[in-house]
């Protein structure tokens, strides 16, 4: 359709297997996208994405890399620059949280997975992307933070500081690679997804409760901020990052 705001467009999604990644894969490539369905773990989950998109007509194909890993997220990016010849849009989705109860349940292996996992591959991934961006002078990358634990509600200070930090990961690039290139990011409350499906009943309502919207999220609604941001709807908004997090950071201490 002529009408795709992202015809022609190369996409990378990181952690795009599951939930909101998955979600932002199918519509990117809706909308005309050629995706990379980026995972580290869940090849049959990337396999089921890249399928529902090429059924629908779309385009896509999956790569596998540990984000945190230097040289695969290298490998990654060189592979879509030789077959691709371009990177269009970064979506640094890719993340992981261990629920404990207490600071005291985080020992220093943890601290370092999760500060691995959800910051450090981010930057790596900005790093890659913003080379291949400048040399085309163009491009747009999406990283993607956690409002709550912004807000230091939950327990696990590893995951909330490296959450904090996309925020200011997102500023940074954004001042470095401006005029040409855009980095924005998405601040999440709570989305219904495999995430928080052992979550209680009682802890659901309770969280349901501290949001105007007085519901938790939908993947493919979060997939829609994305797609804006990705898109040149967008196009003058760069180094922000948009909440979407049913207006609970607006009433929450």
């Amino acid at each position: 359709m002529d009408n795709e705001i992202l015809k022609g467009k190369i996409a990378l999604i990181t952690g795009s297997s599951s939930g909101v990644g998955a979600s932002a894969a199918k519509l990117f490539a809706k909308e005309g996208a050629l995706v990379v369905v980026n995972y580290n773990h869940t090849e049959a989950g990337a396999k089921e994405v890249v399928q529902a998109i090429t059924s629908n007509g779309g385009k896509a194909i999956m790569v596998k890399a540990d984000v945190s890993d230097s040289k695969e997220v290298g490998a990654m990016f060189a592979r879509v620059r030789d077959e691709f010849g371009k990177l269009d849009i970064l979506v640094n989705n890719a993340g992981m949280h261990n629920r404990v109860s207490s600071y005291r349940e985080i020992d220093e292996v943890m601290w370092d997975r999760l500060v691995a996992i959800n910051l450090k591959g981010a930057w790596l991934c900005c790093r890659q992307a913003a080379e291949i961006m400048l040399a085309q002078k163009s491009g747009v990358i999406i990283n993607v933070t956690s409002m709550t634990n912004i807000m230091g509600v939950g327990a696990n200070a590893a995951y909330a500081a490296a959450k904090a930090g996309q925020v200011t990961l997102t500023r940074s690039f954004a001042r470095q690679l401006a005029p040409n290139i855009r980095v924005n990011c998405v601040g999440l409350g709570i989305i219904e997804t495999r995430m928080i499906s052992d979550m209680s009943q009682e802890r659901r309502e309770y969280l349901r409760g501290l949001k105007l919207l007085k519901r938790f999220a939908e993947p493919e609604e979060i997939a829609n901020v994305m797609l804006f941001l990705a898109s040149d709807q967008s196009s003058y908004i760069t180094g922000q990052t948009i909440i979407t997090d049913g207006g609970e950071f607006t009433i929450s201490p």
